[in-house]
């Protein structure tokens, strides 16, 4: 697992993913977190971070992006992933 480093100079959200089941988010973000890194160039944000302890997609960027609903386009995504994961 890579080290965290979230961005200082961005705004921060988060996605409550705790209704996924247990393993699935490991299998969602993929082979060396490519999903994720998908997702951040895709939502134009600045950082995307699964915290498992507290079960939540953290969704750093500029304000502008946040203003996008970034959110919401995350659990669109992993649901389609649930279809083809489990």
């Amino acid at each position: 697992m890579p080290e965290y480093y979230p961005p200082v100079d961005a705004h921060y959200t988060q996605v409550d993913v705790s209704h996924f089941p247990a393993g699935f988010m490991w299998k969602a973000i993929g082979r060396e977190g490519r999903n994720f890194y998908q997702l951040t160039d895709w939502l134009r944000l600045k950082y995307v971070w699964y915290d498992d302890k507290r079960n939540v997609v953290e969704l750093w960027g500029s304000e502008r992006a946040l203003q996008n609903e970034p959110g919401k386009k995350v659990l669109q995504v992993l649901n389609m992933y649930t279809e083809i994961l489990i």
